[in-house]
């Protein structure tokens, strides 16, 4: 009888502790929200920085991006994305490894941005500085 009567108030327990929904709360304050800007650009040329195969020598191309605030570059997030030839978006940096047959070389594509602007980076492993990089189209993904 005991075990019955225990069995009875762990089920009126479990079962009864379900009643009517309440009125709904009041709203709480606004959030922030997430925007996002995305943007396609095209770099026609690349500017070489040191000397045409030289040590250390890359090339290098500025993106003029007004849209990209102090606040967008210390508090979200900038993603660049290159089409390859493909007409695949890959994200940067992009790492791609090559040859000729007679030598072999990485070729790097890479970014860094401030307030403003967002400059694209095309660097040899073999720092053969004499094949200027082709013309390149990029998408900008910022997000805050």
């Amino acid at each position: 009888m005991r075990r019955l009567l225990s069995l009875l108030v762990v089920a009126f327990l479990l079962l009864g502790c379900e009643g009517r929904e309440g009125p709904m709360g009041p709203d709480g304050p606004p959030g922030p929200g997430t925007n996002w800007d995305v943007s396609e650009w095209s770099v026609p040329k690349w500017t070489l920085s040191g000397t045409v195969n030289g040590a250390s020598s890359y090339y290098y191309a500025d993106l003029a991006i007004p849209r990209l605030s102090t606040f967008i570059a210390e508090k979200g997030n900038v993603f660049v994305y290159m089409y390859t030839k493909d007409n695949i978006q890959a994200p940067l940096p992009y790492v791609t490894h090559k040859t000729d047959g007679k030598a072999a070389w990485t070729e790097t594509y890479d970014f860094d941005f401030a307030p403003g602007s967002i400059r694209l980076y095309v660097q040899y492993s073999d720092f053969n500085t004499s094949v200027v990089p082709p013309a390149t189209r990029f998408r900008v993904v910022m997000n805050w």
